[in-house]
């Protein structure tokens, strides 16, 4: 060895950027040796797996891919999972919060995935419903014929028009049919079928909702002033607030029930693993605080 090689490593050993990539790869290596494995498993892609890619772009995009995309895809992985692996080998998804948190929700995922609870009976759902009134609320519906006196074309006999066919219905045998004769295009049209109460003050106002509560079946009813103008009104039907049916709330009922169920086994499976693992708490040195 020449004089000149000693000096060159010696500058080497006192640049910082040589002795961290030097140190790193130390501890890399003695990390390998102590994990009982010199040589990582090699990365297997089956045919299988390669249909399982392809099924996944098919669905992303609506059609199957390329012969070359379909190579870019297994390439991608390949890739991926090499970093993936290498990352893990330098426990570099230690400490990472975003790392621990997409882990914790997939080993949750895995954990409903072997939970099964019952399905509720219709005692259970019937306490849900007790329970959870505003979710099983049923609005008042209405089905009504209007004839329609608009502000904006009878600007100064809008009301006065709609008193006037007030009188003709009431002498009318068939205010019903008669109704949808009369007045100005209304954009919801003559008609309204199975309209909710919500849904009648939303679009009417809620004086309308309110003057619909007093009007009689099958009689013209008005003039009821809305924020367009002027109706007169025959309510073909209303259907009373109150509660769904269990039939029609059962859907409904089961699926927060059985969530209800599911997130209760999944804290009692936590609460396994915690009880398995074990908690140590200490106290530090300067007595701030616990660590697990």
């Amino acid at each position: 060895m020449s004089d000149a090689e000693p000096s060159r490593f010696r500058r080497i050993a006192r640049d910082p950027v040589a002795r961290f990539l030097v140190l790193g790869a130390l501890v890399f290596g003695v990390h390998r040796v102590l994990a009982g494995h010199t040589d990582d498993e090699p990365i297997v892609i089956s045919s299988r797996f390669v249909e399982g890619l392809v099924a996944e772009h098919r669905q992303r995009f609506g059609r199957a891919p390329s012969p070359s995309e379909r190579e870019r895809l297994v390439t991608h992985w390949i890739r991926e999972e090499a970093l993936v692996r290498e990352a893990q080998d330098l426990r570099l998804d230690r400490g990472d919060p975003i790392v621990r948190r997409r882990l914790q929700q997939k080993m949750e995922l895995v954990l409903r995935g072997s939970i099964s609870v019952a399905r509720p009976d219709d005692a259970a759902i019937r306490a849900w419903m007790a329970a959870n009134p505003e979710e099983v609320a049923r609005d008042e519906r209405y089905t009504l014929r209007h004839a329609f006196a608009s502000r904006d074309m009878r600007p100064d006999r809008a009301a006065a028009d709609a008193e006037l066919w007030m009188e003709t219905l009431r002498e009318s045998a068939d205010p019903a049919a008669l109704v949808r004769t009369m007045g100005d295009a209304f954009a919801l049209g003559p008609e309204l079928r199975g309209v909710t109460g919500s849904d009648i003050e939303e679009r009417f106002g809620p004086g309308f909702r309110a003057a619909l509560r007093e009007c009689v079946i099958a009689r013209p009813c008005g003039p009821i002033e809305s924020t367009y103008g002027q109706h007169v009104v025959v309510l073909v039907s209303r259907e009373p607030a109150g509660t769904i049916p269990l039939a029609s709330a059962r859907p409904l009922a089961e699926r927060a029930i059985l969530r209800e169920r599911e997130d209760a086994a999944l804290e009692r499976a936590v609460e396994a693993l915690v009880a398995r693992r074990g908690v140590t708490r200490v106290r530090d040195a300067s007595g701030s605080g616990a660590h697990r």
